[in-house]
């Protein structure tokens, strides 16, 4: 795992599978009704939940360890992005954002 290629280097094999996961998760969310009788929209706004899940996820496959944070907003994860920054703000770019709330 940690040798494949990895969204936050506008790597556009990495960049499409965050773009399916992207879809598939606002089609799964986005318009279904709430309990306040409006209805769902995503948001990629995880301020500080990041930190939260991240410690109660155990290790992952790419090597990452048991209750360290996740990466913040759409960030790559840490350590993840090594082209630079233009490279992370090209794969971020290749999200839809216009079906979102918002990103951070």
């Amino acid at each position: 795992m940690k040798k494949t290629p990895k969204y936050g280097n506008d790597d556009d094999a990495a960049d499409d599978i965050l773009r399916r996961i992207f879809r598939a998760f606002h089609d799964a969310v986005t318009g279904r009704p709430n309990a306040r009788g409006g209805v769902y929209r995503i948001d990629l706004l995880p301020t500080t939940c990041h930190v939260y899940f991240g410690e109660i996820t155990g290790a992952l496959p790419d090597g990452r360890k048991a209750g360290i944070p996740f990466s913040e907003g759409i960030s790559p994860v840490q350590g993840a992005d090594t082209c630079g920054p233009t490279a992370v703000l090209k794969s971020a770019a290749k999200i839809d954002h216009l079906k979102t709330g918002g990103t951070l």
